[in-house]
């Protein structure tokens, strides 16, 4: 059977005597306080005699609801010696509470059925000219007086809001009325948000309901800025634009979270064209810019930034902190992914613009000392991606001296001594690794071979610039010329020689008699 539009007002008083002892620890007690047949909104309404009391009610599937920590659903009000919870919708069944009493007394309850609350239903909103229309419903109790306030919001919140209209109305009918737009900025997200409220038992019954976003250009209010441009830093977000035609009187530059939040906001004077906008949110975030002409705003130019890309996403390398420079330059290997990205290169304020494609080296040409260096990677949105390092590069190669010059030295030693001092490296002579004591001294014992040799001493400090000392040593061959050998051999060439012409001359035939 369907319920009549009233409210059904259902008192239980269960009175506990107690003897008036006051206990040396709270007790803790478990009671009926209502059997619900419907769902609907209900309040109960705990009271006591004296003392402390904490509440928790237990709904019929078991679900605790301690009064200090109610859940979305449940408001919880007190007062002295009267605690209220309001259950929106609640469960048909036996309800019960657990009480825990900090002293021995009376306690009441009363619970009552809201058989239908009020309900704000239906907001919307438009612009009119240089007004707001707003329409909404109030339903509820049968011809129950309502007051309601109409907020101009930009997040649905009312407490947020800007109150721009009030007035009274009764449940069941349909609320049109003009908000006048005067000093109204214009936006392109503005939301009405209706809050209403009526006395029902004794209870202040209230609610409140949210509009679609609107837009509202207030014909009074000056132009959009022009050329908005965001790059996206490690922590920051930093927004260039063009003034807008006609006067102004500054800017408005706003910072929105992925959820449509307000992350951080900050207010410029006309003559200022960027601004820096500090990374409260992750994400896909949105900063926008207004002008302002005092005391409105105009709609603002906004751009999307997803905070989670990388200068390394987009051309495949962070800039190291503290890279190795060779012959006054920095190499980096980049790789696109076959796209072509625009990039800007500042080093100590001096610009470079370039652009890669594909997979390659980029060299950077740096100075010794400090080097202020940022790249900046245009992705394909748009969206400007950079990366600022600040690098102490050290070009100066290492100190290297050799106290004994080798260099066009003749000798018929079978090897030299290889002496030197060098300051803060390492040494290889021919390639060999030097051991360098703490003083920086170093030797070596260095075999020669006869003829010319060529000796390569190379100092190498942490930044890779090394100093190079050659030096090409000939050795002669000094060994003692076998005398003895050569006069052998000159006698077998001379008894050669005779036994020769003796045999051709004629010396040699036989005489005959």
């Amino acid at each position: 059977m369907r319920r009549m539009v009233s409210m059904f007002v259902v008192v239980i008083i269960l009175v506990f005597s107690i003897p008036s002892v006051l206990a040396a620890e709270p007790r803790t007690s478990l009671m009926d306080i209502a059997i619900i047949t419907e769902e609907a909104t209900h309040l109960f309404s705990i009271g006591w005699e004296r003392g402390d009391l904490s509440v928790t009610l237990i709904a019929p599937d078991g679900t605790r609801i301690p009064q200090d920590d109610p859940p979305a659903g449940v408001t919880v009000a007190t007062s002295d010696r009267i605690i209220v919870f309001r259950v929106e919708n609640a469960q048909p069944g036996l309800w019960k509470a657990e009480l825990k009493e900090y002293d021995n007394g009376k306690i009441g309850v009363v619970t009552q059925i809201l058989i239908k609350p009020l309900l704000v239903e239906n907001v919307a909103a438009r612009q009119d000219g240089g007004d707001i229309l707003v329409d909404f419903a109030l339903s509820g109790e049968k011809n129950k007086s309502c007051d309601y306030d109409v907020y101009l919001t930009l997040d649905g919140k009312y407490q947020n809001g800007r109150l721009i209209k009030s007035g009274t109305s009764e449940t069941g009918e349909t609320v049109s009325i003009r908000c006048p737009g005067d000093d109204v900025s214009s936006y392109d997200n503005w939301c009405v948000s209706v809050y209403a409220e009526c006395i029902s038992g004794g209870f202040t019954d209230f609610h409140s309901a949210i509009s679609e976003p609107f837009t509202f250009s207030n014909p009074d209010a000056p132009g959009q800025v022009k050329e908005l441009k965001a790059t996206l830093t490690e922590d920051s977000i930093r927004i260039e634009w063009q003034p807008p035609d006609g006067e102004i009187t500054g800017y408005l530059a706003v910072l929105y979270g992925e959820d449509g939040s307000v992350a951080h906001s900050v207010s410029l004077g006309a003559d200022q064209t960027e601004a820096l906008l500090p990374l409260f949110a992750e994400g896909m975030v949105k900063a926008a810019v207004s002008s302002v002409r005092e005391p409105v705003c105009g709609l603002p130019s906004s751009v999307s930034v997803n905070t989670a890309v990388t200068l390394s996403s987009i051309i495949g390398f962070d800039l190291p902190e503290m890279p190795e420079a060779a012959g006054g330059y920095v190499e980096l290997a980049y790789d696109t992914g076959g796209a072509s990205v625009p990039l800007t290169i500042d080093i100590d304020g001096e610009q470079d613009l370039r652009t890669l494609s594909g997979a390659g080296m980029l060299r950077l040409a740096v100075h010794n000392g400090t080097n202020r260096i940022t790249i900046s990677a245009e992705e394909e949105d748009g969206i400007w991606v950079s990366q600022s390092k600040k690098w102490m590069i050290d070009l100066i190669p290492p100190a290297l001296r050799i106290y004994e010059d080798w260099d066009a030295i003749v000798t018929a030693e079978e090897s030299v001594l290889l002496a030197g001092n060098v300051d803060n490296a390492d040494v290889t002579v021919n390639g060999s690794t030097v051991q360098v004591a703490s003083n920086g001294n170093f030797s070596l014992e260095v075999p020669l071979e006869i003829g010319v040799n060529l000796l390569n001493i190379t100092a190498r400090d942490a930044s890779g610039n090394t100093t190079v000392y050659e030096a090409r040593v000939t050795r002669k061959d000094d060994t003692p010329f076998p005398w003895w050998l050569a006069g052998g051999l000159l006698a077998a060439a001379i008894a050669i020689t005779v036994y020769a012409l003796l045999k051709k001359g004629g010396l040699g035939h036989e005489r005959r008699v």
